[in-house]
C-alpha cells in the first residue's frame, strides 16, 4: 500500500492530501450542517412551545376576563362592565383558533383543545348566558343572581384550567426536551466540528510528514545530488529510479545526466587523446618537414653543386676535344709533310748518287718531323687519357645524381603516404610530393640518358687512346727507319736497295699515320658533340633541379601553412 502511494505522482498525492482534508471538512460542515439542521428545527419547536404556551396563557387570561366581566356586571348590573367578558369571548375564540394551528400535528392537545373548548361552551351555556338573560329585566335580575351564585362555574372553570395546565405540561415537557436535543445537537456540532478540526489538522501533518517524506526530501537529496554532479562527481548512488512518480522521473533524468556526463568525460578524454595525438603526429609531421627540407636541401645543393661541375667538366671535355682535334690536324700535316719528304727520299734515293747530302738532310729533316709527330701523338695520348678521366668523373657525377634521384623518388613517395594518411588536408602535400616524384623520375631519365653519353664517349675515348698508341708506335717505327736511313747513308753506295725499301715502308707508315690522324680528329670530333650533349644534360639537370627546389618550397610552405 505505501508502495503504491509512493509511486503515485506528486499531482495525485497533493490530490489525496487536499481531498482528504477537503473530505473531512464536507463531513464536518455536512454534520454541522445536519445539527445546524437540528439545531435551527429546534429552535422553531422551541419558538412554537413557547407560542402554544402564550398562547394557552392568552386563552386562559380571557377566559378569566369573561369570568370577571361576567361578575362585575352581575354585582353592579352594569353593562360597562361587560366589556371584559365581550372582548374575553373574542380573543378566547382567536387564540383557540391559534392554538388548533399550532398543535394541529399533535392529537392529543388537539383532544386536550376540543375540551377545553367544551368546558368553556357548557360554562357559556350554564352560567354566563343565564346571568345574561336574567339581568336584561328588574323582576328577574335577583333570581339570575341567585341561580348565578347558586351555580357551579368555578367547576368548569377549573376544567379549564386543568386542561390548559395539561396542555402547558405537554408543551413544557416537550421544550425540555426540544432543549436537551438541542443541547446535544450543539454538543454534537461543537465535538465534530473539534473533532474535524483535530482530524484536519492530523491529516495534514501526515499528509505533510509524507509529502516531505515523499517528496521534499527525495527532491533535496536529488539536488544535492545534481550539485555533486554540476561539481564533475559521476560516483553519485541515485536512488528512487524504480518509482514512478515525478521524483523517480527525475532520478531517472538525473541518471541520464550522470550517464551523459560520463560519456561527455569519456569523449572528452578522447578527444584531448586525440589532440595530443594531433599534436604529436603535428609535431612528428614538423620534424619530417624540417628533415625533409634539411634532406632536400641538402640534395639539391648536391645537385647543383654535382650539375655545375657537370658543366665545367662538360666544358673543359669541349675544349679538350677541340684542342685534340686541333692538335690531330697538326699531326695530320705533319704527315703529310713526312709522307712528302718520304717520297723526296724516294726520289733522292733513285738520285742517290748525286745527292747524298741531301737525303742525309731530308732524313733528318724526316726525323725531326717524326719526333714532332711522336711528340704530337704523345700529347694527344695525354689529351684524350685526360678527357677518358673527365668521362670517369662525369659518370661517378651521373651516379651521385641517379643516388640523389632515386633518394628523392624514395622521399616522395614517404610524402605521399604521408599525405594519404592526412586525408583532405594533405592533398595539397600529395600534389607537390606527385610532382617531385615526376621530377625525380625525369632526373632519373636524364641521368640514365646522360650515363649512356658518357659510355659512348669512354668507349670512344678508349678507341683514340688505341689509335694514338697506334700512332705512337708508327711514328718509333718512323724514328727507327729514320735511324735506319741514318746508318744506310753511311752505306749508301752498298744498300741503296734496302734504303729503298726502308723508304718504302716509311711511306706506308706515314700513310697509316695519316689515316690514324684522320681518326683521331674524327674521335675528337665525337669527343666534342659527346662533351656538348654533357654539358646541354647538365644544364637542363639544372634547371630541373631549381625546378625541384621551388617545387619543394612552396610544398613546404603549403604544408607548413596547413
Amino acid at each position: 500500500m505505501i508502495a503504491k502511494i509512493r509511486d503515485l505522482s506528486i499531482g495525485r498525492k497533493l490530490f489525496i492530501a487536499f481531498a482528504a482534508l477537503i473530505l473531512t471538512v464536507l463531513i464536518v460542515g455536512g454534520v454541522n450542517r445536519a445539527q445546524l439542521a437540528a439545531i435551527r428545527s429546534g429552535n422553531e419547536m422551541t419558538i412554537h412551545t413557547y407560542e402554544v404556551i402564550r398562547n394557552l396563557r392568552t386563552l386562559l387570561t380571557a377566559k378569566v376576563d369573561q369570568e370577571t366581566g361576567l361578575r362585575g356586571y352581575a354585582l353592579t348590573a352594569n353593562p360597562s362592565y361587560l366589556q371584559p367578558y365581550t372582548a374575553g369571548q373574542q380573543q378566547f375564540a382567536d387564540r383557540l383558533k391559534d392554538l388548533r394551528d399550532l398543535v394541529q400535528d399533535n392529537p392529543a392537545q388537539l383532544t386536550r383543545l376540543d375540551q377545553i373548548a367544551a368546558a368553556s361552551g357548557e360554562w357559556n351555556r350554564t352560567v354566563a348566558e343565564p346571568l345574561l338573560a336574567g339581568m336584561q329585566k328588574e323582576e328577574s335580575r335577583a333570581a339570575a343572581l341567585a341561580a348565578f351564585t347558586a351555580t357551579d362555574g368555578r367547576r368548569q372553570m377549573d376544567l379549564i384550567r386543568d386542561e390548559v395546565d395539561e396542555v402547558q405540561n405537554v408543551e413544557r415537557s416537550l421544550l425540555t426536551r426540544r432543549s436537551d436535543d438541542l443541547e446535544h445537537a450543539l454538543s454534537t456540532a461543537a465535538g465534530v466540528t473539534i473533532g474535524g478540526v483535530l482530524l484536519s489538522l492530523l491529516i495534514a501533518l501526515i499528509a505533510g510528514w509524507g509529502l516531505v517524506g515523499s517528496i521534499a526530501k527525495p527532491i533535496n537529496a536529488m539536488t544535492g545530488l545534481m550539485r555533486r554532479l554540476a561539481g564533475g562527481d559521476t560516483a553519485i548512488r541515485i536512488e528512487g529510479l524504480e518509482r514512478r512518480d515525478e521524483v523517480g522521473g527525475m532520478a531517472q533524468a538525473l541518471e541520464v545526466f550522470r550517464q551523459n556526463t560520463i560519456e561527455a568525460d569519456r569523449l572528452a578524454a578522447e578527444q584531448a587523446a586525440e589532440h595530443a595525438a594531433k599534436a604529436k603526429r603535428t609535431a612528428t609531421i614538423e620534424t619530417l618537414i624540417a628533415d625533409f627540407d634539411s634532406n632536400i636541401a641538402e640534395v639539391l645543393n648536391t645537385i647543383g653543386s654535382a650539375t655545375g661541375q657537370l658543366d665545367s667538366t662538360a666544358q673543359g671535355m669541349s675544349g679538350i676535344a677541340e684542342e685534340a682535334r686541333s692538335q690531330a690536324t697538326a699531326t695530320a700535316g705533319a704527315a703529310e709533310q713526312t709522307a712528302g719528304n718520304v717520297q723526296t727520299v724516294a726520289a733522292a734515293a733513285e738520285e742517290m748518287a748525286g745527292s747524298i747530302q741531301e737525303i742525309s738532310r731530308q732524313i733528318t729533316h724526316s726525323s725531326q718531323v717524326s719526333d714532332q709527330a711522336a711528340a704530337e701523338a704523345a700529347r694527344t695520348n695525354e689529351t684524350v687519357q685526360g678527357l677518358a678521366e673527365a668521362a670517369q668523373r662525369i659518370g661517378t657525377v651521373v651516379q651521385l645524381i641517379a643516388d640523389i634521384a632515386g633518394q628523392t623518388n624514395l622521399l616522395a613517395l614517404n610524402a605521399t603516404i604521408e599525405a594519404a594518411r592526412a586525408g583532405d588536408a594533405g592533398k595539397g602535400f600529395a600534389v607537390v610530393a606527385s610532382e617531385v616524384k615526376s621530377l625525380a623520375t625525369q632526373t632519373a631519365r636524364a641521368t640514365e640518358e646522360i650515363g649512356k653519353q658518357i659510355q659512348a664517349i669512354q668507349n670512344v675515348t678508349g678507341d683514340a687512346v688505341g689509335t694514338i698508341r697506334t700512332i705512337t708506335g708508327t711514328i718509333s717505327d718512323i724514328n727507327e727507319a729514320m735511324a735506319m736511313i741514318a746508318a744506310a747513308v753511311e752505306q749508301q753506295n752498298a744498300t741503296t736497295l734496302e734504303i729503298s725499301r726502308n723508304v718504302q715502308q716509311a711511306a706506308l707508315g706515314t700513310r697509316e699515320v695519316s689515316a690514324n690522324i684522320v681518326h683521331v680528329t674524327e674521335a675528337a670530333g665525337e669527343t666534342g658533340k659527346a662533351a656538348t650533349q654533357v654539358l646541354g644534360a647538365a644544364r637542363e639537370l639544372g634547371r630541373q633541379a631549381d625546378r625541384m627546389k621551388h617545387q619543394v618550397e612552396g610544398f613546404l610552405s603549403g604544408i607548413r601553412a596547413a
